[in-house]
């Protein structure tokens, strides 16, 4: 804004105050740069090969144009990154050199002309960014050669701020309760903790849960955890001895404007209950199998529903021993409906994938993450994870087993 000030002084006076030597304004800046603008993107395309598109150049202040060509070198000047953090209070990262490509280093204010052409600066929103950080790209004019011009220092660099985001989906508030799930028809089961009302959020179109949530269960307050097995069944953990017990969905009672929903999505009491101690083991119910994972970094497969034996009700019988090294604070199906993987948290916040066969044997994982201890809990919703941050609030993060996706 002062170079625009000055330019438009000059222009005045020199054909009405008679300012003798005009030329002493001559400096070359970039656009925005000396109006202190900043150029900023939020990417809520996180997890894509997303690419955005933006323009600098350089510019011939004064009151007259270029009377000879005017050589503009520019530069990525990384050691601007702390200064622009000290002045604005930030904390905000270099952009890494693989996430972006200026069109060209080198651009001429010709004779007769303001201006450079216009050069583009190409950012890649990829898997090598973190998601909720936030990082800066100063471009600078490091160099300009003819015409008797100087670089208008205040005005030489141009931010661009780039914040990598998400789709922030429900708010949960400062009542949730502490259960967090996938219920039918992707929809989003949680608790208040002043009532222990079970609520149920429906997704519209776009996927967020914009709607009042669906009171479908009151004074659950003997509940500490549920589990989406299918559309129709989840089982529910109590709080110790913590027992585990079945309950029967009714999926096409779900609407929106459901008159009177505690009634009509669970109905009665459970159809059986599958023993106590649950609260042992890490649990993902798994198409018709239910996973384990006990102290020992063991996990246990079983078939679900068919392995509890009355007289042994004080214990879990385990089945099967499919894999070892599982020392996991959430292991979860994916995709959340007829699941073929494993996805898990560790302590560290690192996130794993596990191929699934058939008969329900993890086979070999990857890291697929990592920082992802920012979050509560995260819960797998059709393809996609949706994830529970400190303030309670749950975004939507695009999955790919193929990618990897950091939050560190």
């Amino acid at each position: 804004m002062l170079l625009a000030g000055i330019a438009l002084s000059v222009s005045c006076d020199k054909y009405n105050s008679g300012i003798a030597d005009p030329s002493i304004y001559t400096n070359v800046y970039m656009p925005g740069a000396a109006r202190k603008l900043i150029t900023s993107v939020t990417s809520v395309a996180q997890g894509g090969d997303s690419v955005y598109y933006l323009g600098y150049s350089a510019y011939l202040g004064g009151t007259s144009d270029a009377k000879s060509d005017i050589d503009i070198t520019f530069a990525v000047d990384s050691a601007a990154v702390d200064s622009f953090n000290t002045a604005n209070g930030t904390n905000y990262r270099l952009l890494p050199a693989t996430n972006y490509t200026l069109s060209d280093f080198s651009a001429t204010i010709k004779a007769g002309s303001r201006s450079t052409d216009s050069l583009t600066l190409t950012v890649r929103n990829n898997d090598n960014l973190s998601l909720f950080k936030t990082y800066v790209l100063p471009v600078k004019i490091v160099n300009s050669d003819g015409g008797g011009s100087k670089i208008f220092s205040s005005g030489s660099t141009s931010f661009y701020i780039f914040q990598v985001g998400t789709q922030k989906v429900l708010s949960l508030g400062s009542d949730w309760g502490g259960i967090l799930c996938v219920g039918p028809k992707s929809s989003v089961i949680s608790n208040l903790a002043s009532n222990f009302d079970i609520l149920l959020n429906l997704p519209d179109s776009n996927k967020v849960y914009a709607a009042p949530p669906l009171h479908i269960g009151i004074n659950w307050g003997a509940s500490e955890s549920f589990y989406y097995v299918n559309e129709n069944s989840m089982v529910v953990r109590n709080t110790p001895p913590s027992g585990l017990f079945n309950f029967i969905m009714y999926p096409d009672q779900i609407t929106q404007h459901n008159p009177d929903p505690a009634n009509g999505i669970i109905v009665g009491a459970p159809n059986f209950w599958l023993g106590d101690q649950w609260n042992q083991f890490v649990i993902a119910p798994y198409n018709n199998y239910f996973f384990t994972e006990d102290t020992y970094g063991a996990l246990w497969r079983m078939d679900a529903y068919t392995f509890w034996d009355q007289a042994s009700w004080w214990t879990v019988p385990r089945v099967q021993v499919v894999a070892s090294g599982f020392n996991y604070t959430q292991i979860l199906s994916y995709p959340s409906m007829n699941p073929n993987a494993l996805i898990c948290v560790n302590n560290a916040g690192d996130l794993w994938y596990y191929p699934v066969s058939v008969d329900g044997v993890p086979g070999t994982g990857k890291q697929v993450g990592s920082g992802w201890n920012i979050f509560k809990k995260i819960i797998v919703v059709g393809n996609d994870i949706l994830a529970l941050n400190s303030a309670n609030d749950l975004y939507r993060i695009t999955f790919d087993p193929d990618g990897y996706i950091r939050l560190d």
